[in-house]
Parts: C-alpha cells; sequence; structure tokens
C-alpha cells in the first residue's frame, strides 16, 4: 500500500520563547535568509532573531491561512 504524503508549503512557524513568527513568503532579513525558504530548509544553526533560541523552539502555527 501506498500513503501519499503532502508536503505543504508556505508554512509560518511561531518561536515559543518570544512569540516571533517565521513567514517563508519574508524570510528574516537579519540572518539573511531571502524570501521563498521555507522552515525545514533553514540551516540547522539559524536561531531566533528576537530572542536567539534554537530552531527547535518553533513550532507550526495552527492557523496557517494567508493573512
Amino acid at each position: 500500500m501506498k500513503v501519499a504524503v503532502k508536503k505543504q508549503s508556505n508554512l509560518k512557524y511561531r518561536c515559543r520563547v518570544c512569540g516571533y513568527i517565521y513567514d517563508p513568503e519574508k524570510g528574516d532579513e537579519i540572518n539573511n535568509i531571502s524570501p521563498g525558504i521555507e522552515f525545514i530548509d533553514l540551516p540547522d544553526k539559524w536561531r531566533c532573531p528576537v530572542c536567539n533560541y534554537s530552531k527547535k523552539e518553533f513550532r507550526v502555527l495552527k492557523n496557517n491561512n494567508p493573512a
């Protein structure tokens, strides 16, 4: 049996520490991340530009509708 996995794109992630939201459509100017880079594609050493916590402190926003 094959299981299809649908890749979701443009998901926003929120830092659990400070509330910063990483939006792939905007990227991260402070850390020189260009728009269009998905959160899962960020370097492992990427840090929150506000509080400097690691990527593991981020969670997918439940409501990822475009604002």
